[in-house]
C-alpha cells in the first residue's frame, strides 16, 4: 500500500479564487442572504478559512461581484466546434449572451449593486471569440462580424428583458433572414 500524499496547499490567491468560484452561483440563488457555512459548504473549506481570506462577508461579496461582472469565469468556455453550420453557431453564441444577461440581472438585483459596462479588455475577448466562431461565414453575412457581434449583443440584452418572449430559435431566424447575405437576383436575359 502506498502512503497518502497530501495535495499541494493552495496559494492566498487560489484559495480566495476557488472560494469566489463557489460563492457565485450561491449569490445568484441566494443573494446577500447567503450564510457563511453555505459559503464554507460550497468552496469545502472551514468557515474560518473564509474570514481569513476576506476578513468579513460583505468583502466576498464584492470581490465575487467583481469577478462575476468581469466575465472572467465566462471567458475560460469552449468555442462551439468549427464544423457546425452558421444557424447552430449563432443559436449557441447566443444562449450563452441571454444566459450571462439574465445572470448579470440576477446579479445586480439580489446584491443591490449596479451593472458595470463592460471594459476594454472585455470587449476584445468579445470580439476575439466572435471572429473565432463567425469568420468562416463571413461571405454568408450581409455584415461585417464587428457588426453582426454588436447585432447579437443588442438582441441577446434587448430579447432578455422582462416581458419578451423570444424563444431561441425565433431568434436566430429573425436575426439570420435579417443579416444573411441574399443570393444575387438573376435578370432574365441577363448573364
Amino acid at each position: 500500500m502506498t502512503p497518502a500524499t497530501r495535495a499541494r496547499p493552495l496559494s492566498v490567491e487560489e484559495r480566495r479564487a476557488s472560494i469566489i468560484a463557489a460563492v457565485i452561483p450561491l449569490l445568484l440563488e441566494h443573494g446577500t442572504a447567503v450564510t457563511s457555512r453555505q459559503i464554507s459548504e460550497a468552496a469545502g473549506v472551514a468557515e474560518g478559512t473564509v474570514f481569513r481570506a476576506f476578513g468579513d462577508k460583505e468583502s466576498l461579496i464584492d470581490a465575487a461581484y467583481d469577478v462575476f461582472m468581469s466575465g472572467a469565469l465566462e471567458a475560460e468556455g469552449p468555442l462551439p466546434d468549427p464544423e457546425l453550420p452558421l444557424e447552430e453557431k449563432v443559436a449557441g453564441f447566443l444562449a450563452a449572451m441571454r444566459s450571462r444577461v439574465r445572470d448579470v440581472m440576477r446579479m445586480t438585483a439580489v446584491t443591490g449593486r449596479r451593472p458595470t459596462t463592460p471594459t476594454p479588455t472585455q470587449n476584445t475577448l468579445f470580439q476575439w471569440r466572435l471572429h473565432e466562431v463567425f469568420a468562416p461565414h463571413a461571405d454568408e453575412l450581409a455584415l461585417d462580424i464587428d457588426d453582426f457581434g454588436a447585432y447579437l449583443r443588442v438582441a441577446a440584452i434587448g430579447t432578455t428583458m422582462p416581458g419578451t418572449r423570444f424563444d431561441d430559435e425565433t431568434l436566430v431566424r429573425l436575426i439570420l433572414d435579417g443579416a444573411r447575405r441574399a443570393a444575387p437576383i438573376s435578370t432574365p436575359g441577363k448573364d
